[in-house]
């Protein structure tokens, strides 16, 4: 599977910024013998790129991690799935480890997350904020 996806917002740097991911995954499902889900396993590896929308200054960063839900729908994301580094100014944004989420709510994690920690201030200065 490829895709290209894409959102514009305001919230993050108090600029337009536009967060595209242009990747390929693949996927694959288990079932138990009656053939009912048990869980899903997808391998993603993608470009993102950063822009501030009105200077047309950019960053990109390459992605690849692993994410995985169960029939609880208990998800786990595993790898590398922020990176943005900048000559000059080394690390921008990266969220690299483990996370695992059920109900939507964050319940542990391990590793360094810039992205669930909502640290943008380097991100938003490379960007010319």
């Amino acid at each position: 599977m490829s895709y290209d996806e894409s959102f514009t917002t305001s919230g993050i740097c108090g600029f337009p910024t536009r967060f595209e991911w242009v990747g390929t995954g693949y996927g694959t499902i288990f079932t138990d013998a009656a053939g009912n889900f048990v869980s899903q396993r997808d391998r993603i590896r993608e470009t993102l790129t950063v822009t501030n929308t009105h200077t047309g200054v950019w960053l990109s960063g390459w992605d690849a991690y692993q994410i995985s839900v169960d029939a609880q729908y208990t998800f786990v994301r595993v790898g590398l799935w922020f990176h943005l580094t900048s000559p000059g100014y080394g690390v921008l944004l990266h969220d690299v480890g483990r996370a695992v989420f059920s109900d939507g709510e964050l319940v542990s994690r391990g590793g360094a997350h810039d992205w669930l920690d909502g640290n943008f201030e380097a991100l938003c200065s490379a960007l010319g904020g």
